[in-house]
């Protein structure tokens, strides 16, 4: 008898403790769709309380799990939802449910959660994240420095590109990871869906790739191979000129890049050979140097305003200064002719944002004056690129001097 009893409070205590985990899971489950229904900055930080650091979807883990999650749950409108089954295994919980999607039509869902009620995996029926990895082989150019001219759009870099023999004008991005195509131009050669990528405005959908024989960059090349491609008619639309593609990190990693805004040049320069080039070119120019971190593909530097230390990445596609919105109640004081403004992103969405010029802020011992910088939420960038910046600088900085970047010394140069 005693037995009976003793397996009788057993069986109670493991279907109480079950029940425990399943209304967490509930909440954190509960939670996610409230956030997808309605979502705040606040409501972002807190979802990430409910996901394990190992999280997983569709496929894929870390920052492209995170990207590709936020895509498609926050991109694709949900009609209605109804708990379908619950699984309770001894080391996991399982909660599936039935939706339904104004675009994607109705799909199952797991979420599953690891031994500590945390979201570890969310799997979509019939869905699979796929990423372009192999990274293609890189020919460069036996030239010991190459000038490359451009134009400007907007405030931004515009460089010629020979696209399998065809000239095309394209973007240069040092805040892009690669170089992306712009699909608007090649909808008849984009295969397969990929994974997301990131910018200033936000997440960006509709991410595929496309086969090349041959993309040559100021002799830089790359053969047979697969590129990114993504929708980049906002650019178009914003400077009334076709943007084939993004030339970004992966091209010019291996080079120091002079910008010289006011001749319209950029200049690639062989790190073995830049105080050649130094003495030969710039030996009246003074100069600074500073030191940077390079975080994934993001030159970081510290830049001090009001004797408060900020890291900002370097991003030649930024027009203006860009600083998260969560510093903005600290820096407002020092702003000059701020007000109210508009910025567009990658993925088409219009935010409102604060925008202003900062009165003064250094970059090493390099003081700069009334910059313009706009206020705006770039937690989507650090998470999605395992960055912990506090914003961006680009044309603002780059185009008062001579500067030059150094990816293999980590160092930006300021030349008077």
């Amino acid at each position: 008898m005693n037995k009976i009893i003793l397996l009788f409070v057993c069986l109670i205590s493991f279907q109480s403790i079950n029940a425990q985990k399943l209304d967490e899971c509930k909440k954190a489950v509960d939670f996610t769709f409230k956030i997808i229904e309605n979502p705040t900055k606040e409501g972002m930080e807190m979802l990430k309380l409910f996901y394990s650091k190992d999280f997983a979807f569709a496929g894929q883990k870390g920052g492209v799990a995170r990207s590709a999650f936020a895509q498609v749950f926050f991109k694709n409108k949900i009609l209605s939802k109804a708990k379908s089954q619950v699984s309770l295994p001894n080391t996991t919980n399982e909660l599936n449910y039935t939706i339904i999607y104004e675009k994607l039509g109705t799909k199952e869902v797991s979420f599953v959660f690891n031994t500590e009620n945390k979201i570890k995996e969310i799997k979509i029926e019939g869905m699979e994240v796929k990423t372009v990895l192999e990274k293609p082989e890189l020919i460069k150019s036996t030239k010991n420095f190459i000038n490359i001219p451009f134009k400007r759009a907007g405030n931004l870099i515009i460089v010629s590109v020979d696209l399998n023999g065809q000239k095309k004008d394209f973007l240069l991005d040092t805040g892009a990871p690669q170089v992306i195509l712009n699909s608007k131009h090649f909808k008849d050669n984009v295969n397969s869906q990929a994974s997301g990528v990131k910018g200033a405005g936000g997440n960006v959908s509709n991410i595929g790739s496309m086969k090349i024989e041959n993309i040559n960059f100021g002799g830089i090349q790359m053969n047979d191979t697969e590129l990114l491609t993504m929708d980049l008619s906002h650019l178009e639309d914003n400077f009334k000129m076709k943007v084939h593609g993004l030339i970004g990190f992966s091209m010019i990693k291996d080079y120091d890049l002079l910008f010289k805004y006011e001749e319209n040049i950029l200049t690639l320069i062989q790190p073995s050979y830049f105080e050649i080039y130094r003495k030969d070119n710039l030996l009246n120019n003074e100069f600074k140097r500073v030191s940077f971190e390079l975080t994934t593909h993001i030159p970081v530097v510290d830049v001090v305003i009001n004797n408060t230390t900020y890291a900002l990445g370097i991003d030649s596609g930024a027009e203006a200064n860009l600083i998260d919105v969560k510093h903005f109640e600290v820096l407002k004081k020092h702003l000059k002719k701020r007000h109210a403004d508009k910025l567009s992103g990658a993925d088409k969405n219009v935010q409102k944002v604060e925008k202003g010029e900062i009165k003064r802020f250094y970059i090493g011992s390099k003081k700069y004056k009334k910059l313009n910088t706009i206020f705006s939420d770039i937690s989507h960038l650090n998470e999605g690129y395992n960055l912990n910046i506090d914003g961006l600088l680009g044309y603002e900085i780059l185009s008062k001097q001579k500067t030059l970047l150094s990816y293999k010394r980590r160092e930006l140069v300021f030349f008077n």
